[in-house]
């Protein structure tokens, strides 16, 4: 991975596809997609096997178990979980706002 500098920042996205990674990653990507939609939970499995080192039986959390972690976190750490809180609600304003911003955006021209 690539750490990129803050004078590096308006270059790098501004002439993308001139960084050699790129190439590389956009392919590994596009082949994750791909097999995720033709294959499924199998895919995701063998995906996780490779990246993860974990092929988990059952994908889904039940929302109990996300319970319990958040309520142990808050025991354990609520001044994170306040910064957590804080951050999904600075998130979801700017989206909401950045939203607004394309209303009137015509997605039928050019079709």
């Amino acid at each position: 991975m690539k750490i990129i500098q803050g004078e590096e920042f308006d270059s790098y996205w501004k002439n993308p596809g001139e960084h050699k990674d790129d190439v590389a990653v956009e392919a590994v990507v596009r082949e994750i997609i791909a097999s995720v939609r033709s294959e499924g939970d199998a895919a995701v499995r063998r995906f996780a096997s490779r990246f993860d080192k974990s092929s988990p039986e059952k994908l889904e959390i039940p929302v109990s178990l996300t319970e319990q972690a958040v309520d142990e976190l808050r025991r354990v750490d609520p001044e994170l979980v306040a910064a957590m809180e804080l951050s999904g609600d600075h998130i979801k304003r700017f989206s909401l706002k950045q939203k607004e911003q394309f209303f009137d955006f015509d997605r039928t021209k050019g079709k």
